[in-house]
């Protein structure tokens, strides 16, 4: 790994992630820095912020493939509970280095506070102009500076990349076919980060395809992707919204996802949401049944440190069935409104 040097790092990058789950935001980005080599330490990680030491690259990084994270930029001024002391550190700034033509202040509450933002702003911004003489352009300004405040602490960051994503004809809504329990663009790229997915020459399987979320935000990597689902009404479907939306380098499988046909050691990673439902095609009365005989038979066709990424019930473990497997990581998170499904993350 490379070793971080003065001339090229950044001394604070910082990330404002999403509030959905306490870990998975910056497990996220920290796995897409891992997977691209890039050497990090962690400043601190503060109530949907952290910042990180490391190579200005990251924040490129983290804007072409996170899901959860909503702004990034170059911290200025770190947590501080004191908002006198906060302004104090505002006019100690060489401003006129860090504002370009114009400049906007903006003003971003986590949880519940009583300050006005819009007054905070226009304060902050007085302040600015002052010191700085640089114009002030609230539509569209040169420069943005993004003040968190969040349980009385005051954080400051210029901003660089408003992420918070949109995905177009990737979108539910657009697509032509669905079903109730698809997988959102979101969640199925947030799966694609969680297990290190990278082109390369590699293959990615779905092994209970459905709807093809999965292969959607998979190929968009440029990695080749292989779906399989016993049901060929399904496969119509899911090649219907591949072709949709001009995805073409994959292959579409109508067979028994437990037992995937496919050669031995010829699969860099698996990425799924098997079938849990009482109706589902494979469901044989027993959940682990299916996870342990799917588990079993993917071992040989994984590749060596090839990597598993699985969703299942929240009450459905998998520590007694993988134990062959090295389990890296698992989360609980909702994926719907009132659904909440596990996360686990296991490597060969």
């Amino acid at each position: 790994m490379p070793i971080l040097t003065k001339s090229e790092i950044r001394n604070g990058l910082l990330f404002l992630v999403s509030g959905i789950h306490p870990i998975l935001p910056y497990y996220e980005i920290l796995s897409i820095l891992d997977l691209y080599d890039i050497p990090y330490k962690i400043k601190y990680i503060y109530n949907q912020v952290i910042s990180l030491k490391t190579y200005e690259k990251a924040l490129d990084l983290v804007r072409e493939r996170s899901t959860l994270t909503h702004m990034c930029g170059y911290e200025i001024i770190k947590p501080c509970n004191n908002f006198n002391i906060f302004l104090d550190y505002l006019r100690k700034i060489d401003w006129k280095s860090v504002i370009d033509n114009s400049f906007a202040v903006r003003v971003k509450k986590i949880g519940y506070n009583k300050i006005n933002s819009m007054e905070l702003e226009r304060k902050i911004g007085k302040i600015l102009y002052k010191i700085s003489h640089k114009k002030v352009n609230l539509k569209t300004p040169d420069t943005l500076l993004i003040v968190v405040i969040s349980e009385n602490q005051y954080i400051l960051f210029k901003l660089k990349y408003d992420i918070r994503r949109q995905f177009g004809k990737r979108s539910l809504n657009v697509r032509p076919f669905v079903h109730p329990s698809t997988l959102t663009p979101r969640f199925a790229k947030l799966l694609t980060n969680l297990g290190m997915v990278k082109n390369g020459g590699n293959i990615l399987l779905d092994p209970f395809v459905g709807m093809g979320s999965i292969l959607i935000e998979s190929s968009l990597l440029g990695i080749y992707v292989i779906g399989i689902d016993i049901l060929w009404s399904m496969c119509k479907k899911c090649l219907a919204n591949l072709k949709f939306l001009n995805i073409f380098y994959r292959d579409i499988i109508c067979g028994d996802g437990k037992n995937p046909p496919l050669r031995d050691n010829s699969i860099k990673y698996i990425i799924t949401d098997p079938p849990y439902g009482r109706k589902a095609p494979l469901y044989s009365g027993n959940l682990y049944n299916l996870l342990r005989k799917f588990l079993n038979n993917c071992r040989i066709k994984l590749k060596k440190n090839g990597r598993i990424v699985i969703i299942t019930p929240e009450e459905v473990k998998l520590d007694m069935i993988s134990e062959k497997y090295d389990k890296i990581a698992e989360f609980k998170t909702r994926i719907h409104r009132n659904l909440t499904r596990r996360i686990t993350i296991l490597k060969l």
